[in-house]
């Protein structure tokens, strides 16, 4: 089965921030892998966000913030 893929709007609505700042980190991870948001690129260029990144971005978010909710 294969992976669920956001577009850049999708993954941006689904973690709470802008696409503005996920079209930052795509271009980070684009100019140095491994320090922005993963994503496959599509044989029409377009790139997409695997769903589990959705999770990972989350899981990090919740973990520096964990302090402010308990």
């Amino acid at each position: 089965m294969q992976e669920v893929l956001y577009r850049r709007a999708q993954f941006a609505r689904a973690i709470g921030v802008s696409e503005t700042t996920v079209k930052n980190w795509l271009a980070r991870e684009e100019r140095e892998p491994g320090t922005g948001v993963k994503f496959v690129r599509l044989p029409t260029g377009e790139r997409r966000i695997p769903a589990s990144e959705v999770e990972r971005i989350l899981r990090v978010v919740g973990s520096e913030h964990s302090g402010l909710l308990g």
